[in-house]
C-alpha cells in the first residue's frame, strides 16, 4: 500500500516538472446578437476578384486594365436556366506598368471542370450585425520578362535609311587578331575592295592622323561579281 502511494507521488511530481496540464474543454462565448446574412444579387455589371500571387510579393498594387471575353454554355446546364455574368464571361487582368515585366492575372480555375466550384467575399457590420455576401471571381496573378524586340522598317523607312558598305577592317582584325594580309584576303573573297581610309572617313570616326594612316576600309562592290566556274567538257580527253 505504502509502494503505491509512493508511486503516485512519483507520477504526479514527474508530470508537473513536464508542465502537462490536465486537458479542460474550452467554453466558446456565444454571439450577443444573431447576425443576419443576405445575398447580394448578380447585376450583371462588374464583380469583385480575389487574387492569389503565388511567388510574388507587390509593394505596390499597379493598375489593371481588364479584358472580358464570353464563354460557351455548358452542355450540363440547361438552357433555360439563367446564368451569372462570373460563369457566362471570362475575366484577364493585364498590367505594365513594370519596365520589364508583365503582370497577367487570369482564372485558371475551368468552369467545365468544376462547375460547382464558387468563391465569396462577405462584409461584416458589427454595429447593425449584418452579413452581405457576394460572389466573386478567382484569378491568379503571375509575373513574366516582358520580350524585348527590335522594330521592323517598314519598306518607305528602309529605302531612305543610307545604307553602309564600308567597314573598318582594324577592328574585325584585332577581334581575330589577324595580319592585314589575312584581313584583306577575307574581305576581297566577300567582294569588298579594300583601300586605305579617306580623310573624310578618319574625320567623321575622329581618329587622327597618324590612327588612320594605318587603318583600311573594305568597300561592298555592288552589284556583286562571282567568279565564273569553268565547267570542262568531257567528251575532251
Amino acid at each position: 500500500m505504502a509502494q503505491d502511494k509512493a508511486e503516485k507521488k512519483r507520477k504526479r511530481k514527474r508530470a508537473a516538472e513536464n508542465g502537462d496540464h490536465p486537458s479542460k474543454k474550452v467554453v466558446i462565448d456565444s454571439p450577443s446578437q444573431v447576425v443576419k446574412v443576405s445575398i447580394l444579387q448578380d447585376t450583371g455589371d462588374w464583380a469583385p476578384v480575389i487574387a492569389t500571387t503565388p511567388g510574388l510579393s507587390l509593394s505596390s498594387i499597379p493598375a489593371f486594365k481588364p479584358y472580358k471575353k464570353p464563354l460557351p454554355p455548358p452542355t450540363t446546364r440547361p438552357s433555360s436556366t439563367a446564368r451569372s455574368s462570373i460563369s457566362a464571361t471570362s475575366l484577364l487582368l493585364h498590367s505594365s506598368y513594370h519596365p520589364k515585366l508583365d503582370y497577367t492575372a487570369r482564372e485558371e480555375d475551368s468552369h467545365a471542370a468544376e462547375p460547382l466550384l464558387k468563391h465569396y467575399i462577405g462584409v461584416y457590420n458589427p454595429t447593425t450585425s449584418d452579413l452581405q455576401v457576394l460572389e466573386a471571381r478567382n484569378l491568379v496573378l503571375r509575373s513574366s520578362l516582358r520580350p524585348t524586340t527590335a522594330e521592323t522598317p517598314t519598306p518607305a523607312v528602309a529605302e531612305s535609311e543610307p545604307s553602309q558598305p564600308n567597314v573598318d577592317t582594324y577592328l574585325l582584325r584585332e577581334d581575330l587578331r589577324l595580319e592585314n594580309k589575312e584581313i584583306t584576303q577575307y574581305f576581297r573573297e566577300l567582294g569588298c575592295k579594300v583601300m586605305p581610309m579617306s580623310d573624310t572617313e578618319i574625320a567623321r570616326l575622329k581618329l587622327t592622323k597618324a590612327e588612320g594612316k594605318g587603318r583600311k576600309v573594305a568597300r561592298l562592290m555592288l552589284p556583286l561579281e562571282f567568279p565564273k566556274v569553268r565547267v570542262r567538257d568531257s567528251r575532251r580527253r
